[in-house]
């Protein structure tokens, strides 16, 4: 008696999750859309711009500001003639001497202004990053699923040759075994390499502002 491992049924030609938005295009494309969806650069290009703005305000702080003032009143001593009053008033004011603190204030702000462009142009180049890194795996993994498919097909016939081989009494137990073992390795390889190209998809997708894709 013999044992045949398992795995005798045909390849399958294409990966269980079918392409993704942004496989196949030109890797730009992809990047376009990812910087579009993701939301830390523009997280970060708000913060940048709220921080000019403060920079600005802290600036106009030092400067005099003016008040104008009008008041009506219906007022007098006795309560059954009273008489319309007005007034009116203009005041200004300048703190002129703080210390440099608008200056300060406003330096502070410019510095986390440039902070905040300075990462937000570094979160832009590590989506860039990101989406090259999965499309260059992704495109490994379909490359290889080709050359793996076509392995497991060699390796099936091998065992078919052995088989017969061994059938017709001119082949060996052992050249059968080495050939099912063969055959085992091929559909195994095909198994892993489908992983890599699921797992790809996903990092892609993730890349891309998808943030609901799960790990499978």
């Amino acid at each position: 008696t013999r044992s045949v491992l398992t795995g005798t049924g045909p390849p399958r030609r294409e990966a269980a999750s079918g392409p993704g938005p942004g496989e196949d295009g030109e890797p730009e494309v992809a990047v376009a859309v990812a910087l579009k969806r993701r939301p830390e650069p523009k997280a970060l290009e708000y913060t940048r711009e709220a921080q000019g703005l403060l920079a600005e305000a802290a600036r106009d702080a030092y400067w005099p500001s003016f008040g104008v003032t009008l008041g009506v009143t219906d007022a007098g001593i006795d309560i059954e003639n009273l008489g319309w009053n007005m007034s009116a008033g203009i005041g200004l004011t300048w703190n002129f001497y703080q210390g440099g603190l608008s200056e300060r204030q406003a330096t502070a702000a410019e510095a986390l202004a440039e902070a905040a462009a300075a990462a937000a142009e570094s979160a832009r180049h590590t989506i860039r990053f990101e989406v090259n890194q999965a499309l260059i795996e992704l495109r490994t993994a379909k490359a290889q699923i080709a050359a793996s498919d076509e392995a497991v097909v060699q390796a099936r016939e091998q065992v078919r040759l052995a088989e017969g081989r061994y059938e017709a009494r001119i082949g060996s137990a052992i050249e059968l075994a080495d050939a099912e073992s063969a055959r085992a390795t091929a559909t195994g390889n095909v198994v892993v390499i489908r992983f890599r190209l699921a797992l790809a998809r996903v990092r892609l997708l993730r890349a891309l502002g998808e943030e609901s894709v799960k790990t499978p």
